[in-house]
């Protein structure tokens, strides 16, 4: 029997167990290069394989820690923690990192930088030497990581993508040149709304049947850790299309999604041309849902994950106690 297979049968009877306590993070900042400070947090031992948490837009880190829980299940921090060191760093613009007004500030490869900074910040404040991180991101955050993928691929050791194709929001046509104004329209009322209703609205919708849970709609509301203004400069201009990245990552990777995604064609299709890639779709879901439902994608995340070969490594560092 593989040795992994004891491990991850664990893991999927604790995800049956009921919810934990909601913890609540530790909130760390680093200044990256061009001045931004990049907020995150860290759960679990350094001691474990690093695995970096990105958000999805409007959202921040602290979606990891809650979400699944109104519907009885174990949150992401919760499973993941005691398996790997998790790495959870608030984009730029989202949540408690900082805000510019400055246009220029929100690429994705900026973004994508933010991450392996936060990262390098990470080795340094811990003293562990691993060099390359598992990745898991939805929405936004799959974006960001495909962005990691064509900049940084050789800190990568896996990822798992969320959600998203890298191309959307490109105006590759109408229909995704008007899905991305009517989203600038949107966050454009938000800005003059004190408790963000329209993103509210958004979400809420997205939810449906499973309802959005209270921790996430409260953080929607709250101009402290959602912030329209900065997000107006996210969808002023196309996204980029990064399509090339996908025959050049080789690391292997899980792309999962909900057969109900409005982006769902895009990505089969980008699952196809990658070559080291498993690809999930879950019937019955949306874009959201497919996160909401924590049980089910950490079921597929926790599948993948542990069929890897362990990271080589010089040095587990020198911290062996939770964090």
């Amino acid at each position: 029997m593989d040795e992994k297979t004891p491990l991850l049968a664990a893991l999927l009877l604790a995800m049956k167990e009921n919810p934990s306590a909601q913890r609540k993070p530790e909130r760390r900042e680093c200044v990256v290069s061009d001045g931004t400070r990049i907020s995150y947090s860290v759960e679990g031992r350094a001691t474990l394989e690093p695995l970096i948490l990105q958000h999805g837009m409007t959202d921040c880190l602290e979606s990891w820690y809650d979400i699944g829980s109104h519907l009885g299940y174990k949150s992401y921090v919760d499973v993941l923690s005691s398996s790997y060191f998790l790495i959870l760093p608030d984009a730029r613009g989202h949540g408690r990192t900082r805000s510019t007004q400055n246009n220029a500030d929100y690429t994705f490869a900026a973004m994508a930088r933010d991450v392996v900074e936060v990262f390098k910040n990470v080795q340094r404040a811990f003293g562990f030497k691993w060099k390359k991180f598992h990745f898991m991101g939805f929405s936004m955050g799959a974006t960001i990581g495909y962005s990691v993928a064509k900049d940084y691929s050789e800190f990568v050791r896996s990822m798992v993508l969320v959600g998203e194709p890298p191309n959307v929001w490109v105006d590759k046509n109408e229909a995704d040149r008007r899905s991305r104004v009517e989203v600038h329209e949107m966050l454009g009322q938000t800005v003059s709304d004190p408790t963000n209703e329209p993103i509210v609205r958004m979400w809420e919708e997205q939810a449906g049947v499973l309802s959005l849970p209270a921790p996430f709609a409260a953080r929607l509301r709250d101009k402290s850790l959602t912030h329209p203004g900065s997000l107006l400069h996210l969808v002023e201009r196309p996204w980029p299309d990064l399509t090339a990245v996908l025959p050049k990552m080789s690391c292997p990777c899980l792309l999962y999604a909900g057969e109900l995604d409005d982006a769902i064609d895009s990505i089969r299709e980008s699952a196809k041309q990658m070559p080291n890639a498993t690809y999930t779709e879950k019937p019955g879901l949306n874009h959201l849902c497919s996160f909401i439902r924590s049980d089910l994608l950490l079921r597929e995340a926790l599948a993948f994950l542990s069929s890897l070969q362990p990271m080589a490594i010089r040095d587990a560092g020198r911290c062996t106690c939770c964090l």
